[in-house]
């Protein structure tokens, strides 16, 4: 394939809008392969989550009755008050951390495995995006623990207002011998980019 223009090459507006095209559908291409290495990561350590946050719930609780314990007995302002106190915000981030742990990122145990170094300071990187990404959620007003499927309905609405509106967009500036470039939309993605791509670039 040439990359040089030829006299076949299309006009300079409808080139411009080609190359809008294909980034967008580099961007969708790149977000579908997230979505695919996230469902698997998923699946692959949904029952380890499942029982590391069980763990932690348990432990929780009996913190919890200790901290009752000590306010019954008038000792809550103790020693050991402060270190249930202690103990329960660590939980409150290891819960945090089974929770909003990065979906595309491989599952690092809080309480399997070997406490190496390495290991300790993956933790503690992890640890830190998960809140990184928590507050730039709360700072957009996203709820990260929004069912997936109502996300994917918003999605879906979003895009099919996108499609509509461009549906209806003037767009006979960028016809060219009777083709429109602007509305290569209908086919599959990958073959998308390629149409697009010979567009830009013609043989």
């Amino acid at each position: 394939m040439r990359f040089a223009m030829t006299d076949q090459s299309p006009p300079h507006e409808i080139k411009v809008a080609m190359e809008k095209k294909l980034a967008e559908l580099k961007e969708q291409l790149a977000a579908r392969a997230r979505n695919v290495l996230e469902q698997k990561m998923t699946l692959r350590y949904k029952r380890v989550k499942f029982l590391e946050r069980r763990e932690i719930e348990r432990r929780m609780r009996r913190v919890e009755k200790q901290q009752r314990m000590l306010a019954e007995r008038g000792e809550d302002k103790g020693e050991a008050a402060a270190e249930l106190a202690k103990q329960m915000s660590q939980l409150k981030l290891d819960m945090e951390y089974v929770r909003f742990f990065p979906k595309s990122e491989k599952y690092v145990s809080l309480f399997k495995g070997d406490d190496s170094e390495h290991v300790v300071a993956r933790r503690q990187a992890l640890r830190e995006m998960i809140r990184a990404n928590l507050a730039a959620a709360a700072a957009e007003g996203v709820d990260l623990e929004k069912p997936k499927a109502m996300i994917k309905l918003r999605s879906a609405k979003e895009q099919s207002s996108v499609h509509y509106s461009k549906r209806n967009e003037d767009t006979s500036h960028l016809e060219k011998n009777g083709f429109n470039y602007a509305r290569i939309s209908t086919v599959p993605l990958v073959r998308q980019m390629c149409c697009v791509f010979r567009l830009i670039f013609p043989e």
